[in-house]
């Protein structure tokens, strides 16, 4: 089962752990099951069903740019990315 890492952003509680498995072969089933277990987890993913801007997702070390339908393997790694700006 793939396993998705849970950056500090995207964690609600600090005593969530930083990785989690879960079932699914696509992006969107992956973060589907990880809702299931971390309620508001997709709030912080997703805006009108699409992936938010300044969000990257990461497949096993490859940026994926095909959002939500994008395929993963049962021995994927999955990290969501947000964006860093700033500054001087």
């Amino acid at each position: 089962m793939p396993v998705v890492f849970l950056t500090p952003n995207l964690k609600k509680l600090e005593s969530q752990p930083t990785k989690i498995i879960v079932d699914g072969l696509s992006i969107k089933s992956v973060i589907d099951n990880v809702e299931k277990i971390y309620p508001g987890f997709k709030d912080k993913l997703l805006a009108n069903n699409r992936i938010k801007r300044g969000i990257s997702i990461v497949v096993d070390g490859e940026v994926r740019r095909s959002g939500l339908l994008s395929r993963v393997s049962e021995t994927s790694e999955i990290h969501f990315l947000s964006a860093i700006s700033g500054g001087a």
